[in-house]
């Protein structure tokens, strides 16, 4: 009922990965995982608990999640957008009962130190005029990735939003090269 944006949902992840491990028409040792927004910092999450995954796909992740909530808090369009003078006690407040309400996944470190311990090869997407996570989180989490020497492929989509660019050809052309790749 409640979601830890990305934290504890990688949980399910990590209960479908055993899961095909435990299949004879899978080979365990081929085994990858995607996630696109949300979903982007479950497979990052994932990717860091579980070492023998052969590759990860992380598309528009956030890097840093009390400076997400910020950023919610200013964006346009976003239904809990509040002005410059209340934005800060607005995210406090929020940041401060946040524990209360989804427990201890509150406390789990950032994506972008949670990257550090992923073992596979990674593919980084984001889209360069995303309006929701800002394109720069991209950038933190490929240095944080580079300086721990995980493989690392990225790709900014130019000239696209959040997520806009799924189902293009190219898209599918590169997330299917590089699980081929790996995989």
């Amino acid at each position: 009922r409640l979601t830890t944006f990305g934290r504890a949902e990688s949980l399910d992840a990590l209960g479908a990965i055993d899961w095909l491990k435990k299949r004879d028409d899978i080979d365990a040792g081929k085994i990858g995982v995607y996630g696109a927004s949300m979903g982007a910092v479950t497979a990052i999450y994932a990717a860091a608990e579980m070492p023998t995954l052969a590759c990860a796909v992380a598309d528009s992740a956030y890097a840093i999640y009390d400076a997400q909530v910020e950023f919610e808090l200013e964006r346009e369009g976003s239904r809990m957008k509040f002005s410059p003078r209340w934005r800060k006690i607005v995210s406090r407040m929020f940041l401060m009962f946040e524990p209360l309400i989804i427990g201890k996944w509150a406390s789990m470190p950032d994506p972008v130190e949670k990257i550090r311990d992923i073992k596979c090869p990674l593919f980084l997407i984001h889209g360069d005029s995303d309006g929701r996570i800002k394109p720069e989180n991209l950038d933190m989490l490929a240095e944080a990735a580079s300086d721990a020497g995980i493989p690392l492929r990225t790709w900014k989509v130019e000239n696209d939003g959040h997520c806009t660019y799924l189902g293009s050809e190219e898209y599918y052309r590169r997330v299917i090269t590089f699980f081929r790749e790996y995989l």
